[in-house]
């Protein structure tokens, strides 16, 4: 049970954004995917969804395929609120999504119970081109998680966010994870290392430069001297390429 990616190079307009990356994420895990703009964040999660070609290598999904529909069901991604169809309903939306997965039926009582604690569930009925950025993040986040499968990848999904949502997305994912879920999160919000998340991964130029574990997190939190934030940033400018930024405990 993992998502395994092997030697996977992508190019985009014939440039390299991803260049030979290797790494392997099982069950119950909450990483965060961090590194500067252009660092090829969204390139990999387009890898993982099938959405964007592998020009080497391969990536799979519990043994699946990326881009099959095996490998899609157990996948769940939020969905880019620019693209939400704005003469739809939110409700609406979210019986498309159902349907589209596993036939028509009723919007899953889970997903209603976090439009409710994103207070989203004044809007459900109102149409998606009258919501503001933070709502249409909220359906985009309720749509692409709905049956809760096995892996989660979520794209800058904080950003537009007031912070009581943002907190509730928060806890709802560290919950997740006690349920056996992984979460892929890629992010420029570093404080959540500081707390919430198990892993980090630093890309650079399309490139794994930093893979902390949950080990050297702890490890990093227990030091009053020290602060992941800032060695993340760290990891993320200083030259060269390193296989951990922080030392595994004793």
């Amino acid at each position: 049970m993992s998502i395994s990616i092997r030697g996977v190079d992508v190019l985009r307009s014939d440039r390299p954004v991803l260049q030979g990356l290797t790494l392997e994420l099982g069950p119950g895990e909450f990483v965060g995917l961090v590194g500067s703009n252009g660092s090829g964040k969204s390139s990999l999660l387009g890898a993982i969804c099938g959405v964007l070609p592998v020009s080497a290598g391969q990536v799979l999904i519990d043994g699946q395929a990326a881009g099959t529909v095996s490998a899609n069901r157990l996948l769940g991604r939020a969905l880019d609120p620019a693209l939400l169809p704005g003469g739809l309903t939110g409700i609406q939306l979210l019986e498309l999504v159902c349907s589209a997965r596993a036939g028509s039926r009723p919007v899953p009582s889970a997903s209603l119970g976090l439009a409710e604690a994103l207070k989203l569930s004044p809007f459900l009925n109102q149409a998606i081109a009258r919501y503001s950025l933070g709502t249409r993040q909220k359906l985009a986040i309720v749509a692409g998680l709905i049956d809760e499968p096995p892996y989660w990848l979520l794209d800058e999904s904080l950003n537009g966010l007031d912070p009581p949502s943002a907190y509730v997305l928060k806890q709802h994912l560290v919950a997740a994870r006690a349920r056996g879920i992984t979460t892929l999160l890629a992010t420029h919000g570093l404080e959540m290392a500081e707390r919430q998340l198990s892993r980090v991964l630093v890309l650079h130029e399309g490139a794994l430069r930093a893979d902390w574990s949950e080990a050297q997190l702890l490890s990093v939190r227990a030091d009053p001297g020290r602060s992941i934030e800032s060695e993340l940033v760290a990891a993320m400018t200083r030259p060269g390429v390193v296989s951990v930024a922080a030392p595994a405990p004793e």
